[in-house]
């Protein structure tokens, strides 16, 4: 003979649509007017639930037992942590009715004193190796006097050739975040080609997410070229940038001049310091 069914009533079935609710997993237009019918599904959802929250229970004492041997054996809060990837707050409360040996205290207090020790060296030979870089660079900085219109002419020509645009022959163009970079392109746009001040465009590109009207303000003051010679800004997330470190908090600046002549100019530059730097004829 078969097993006896088990008899359910309305309410075990009304019991369970309730639990499944409490927890959440009531799918969305579901009812459970039909409890005979729908049994399985109610009876399967409150199961895994069940058993999630056993599975989470028996974990969470696992890692408590391991804590508590921990603590009784001299470990630190911080160790535990580490050790078990655990909140340190869960820690706090697992072990808090355990008192450590007199050993025990002083190891820690020994441990404590080490890594501040460490840290401490650490932090003076950081300070100790800055100053000694910064002493080099301080003396190469003397080597350096203020440049004269014909060296300007090849700094501006080089830089040009390293990050000026090239593809469109009536345009001069060079783009970069480095306000630096900007400041000495212009003295070489203005001192050495010339170009008028009403000639000057700038054009920013920045994430949406930062201040747009700040970057204009900045890169004017920078640049030294009026807001109103600005092209619109370029704003639009890239992908490959989202979620990281804002290292260009003003985004990139352009640099436009529209003068085919000026290109040429600068593109014979460069050949005729290739040609001279590398000797090369004709």
């Amino acid at each position: 003979m078969g097993s006896t069914p088990t008899v359910r009533t309305h309410s075990y079935y009304g019991r369970l649509a309730q639990l499944v609710r409490a927890f959440g997993l009531h799918p969305k237009g579901y009812r459970f007017e039909s409890y005979a019918v729908h049994s399985s599904i109610i009876e399967l959802l409150c199961y895994n639930t069940y058993n999630k929250q056993v599975i989470g229970s028996v974990m969470k004492l696992k890692e408590k037992n391991i804590a508590i041997d921990l603590r009784k054996k001299g470990w630190s809060m911080n160790e535990i942590k580490r050790e078990l990837g655990v909140a340190k707050s869960s820690i706090s409360l697992w072990v808090k009715n355990i008192e450590l040996t007199n050993s025990q205290k002083k190891e820690l207090s020994n441990k404590g004193i080490r890594k501040e020790t460490i840290e401490r060296r650490r932090r003076t030979r950081f300070i100790n190796e800055n100053s000694r870089r910064q002493i080099i660079i301080d003396k190469a900085k003397e080597e350096i006097n203020s440049p004269s219109l014909k060296e300007l002419k090849i700094l501006g020509a080089m830089l040009y050739w390293a990050e000026g645009g090239k593809t469109q022959r009536g345009l001069v163009r060079l783009s970069n975040g480095d306000p630096r970079i900007i400041e000495v392109m212009m003295e070489f746009l203005r001192k050495v080609c010339k170009v008028p001040e009403e000639k000057f465009r700038g054009h920013i590109h920045i994430h949406p997410h930062l201040n747009i009207k700040k970057a204009e303000n900045y890169w004017s003051s920078i640049s030294r070229i009026p807001l109103k010679q600005f092209y619109k800004t370029y704003s639009k997330q890239n992908k490959s940038s989202q979620n990281k470190k804002d290292s260009l908090p003003f985004g990139t600046f352009d640099i436009y001049v529209c003068n085919t002549e000026l290109f040429l100019r600068i593109k014979g530059w460069i050949e005729g310091l290739y040609k001279n730097i590398i000797n090369k004829p004709g």
